[in-house]
């Protein structure tokens, strides 16, 4: 997984060698897309993904697949928002580093100053 932080949001690509983990993590990825736009909430317990879902409406988000998974930018105007969607990047490569014990972990949502 690289993550590039930009002015406005990130870039993420995230990959694998296993092709069944590269479906997944494409379905994954297109379903959190529609949960956003659609602003389907998940994980309302997790302050920080209280706070994106609250925020979906500024997140502009597109979603590449590559042939090894897939490319995420995620950028917005609001400058809040932009905090949010780069730690959640960041909640994202935990979760890829610890796997199911790092998505058990309740990430606090940036302070908006």
């Amino acid at each position: 997984r690289m993550v590039n932080i930009l002015p406005d949001g990130i870039e993420a690509i995230t990959e694998s060698s296993d092709s069944a983990t590269v479906e997944m993590l494409q379905a994954h990825v297109a379903s959190m897309k529609l949960r956003l736009e659609q602003n389907q909430p998940i994980r309302q317990g997790d302050p920080l993904f209280a706070a994106l879902f609250q925020n979906a409406d500024k997140i502009v988000i597109s979603v590449t697949p590559t042939a090894r998974g897939v490319k995420v930018v995620e950028t917005s105007e609001d400058a809040y928002t932009v905090k949010l969607l780069q730690s959640h990047a960041q909640a994202v490569s935990d979760f890829v580093k610890k796997g199911m014990a790092g998505m058990h972990t309740l990430h606090p949502a940036p302070p908006r100053q």
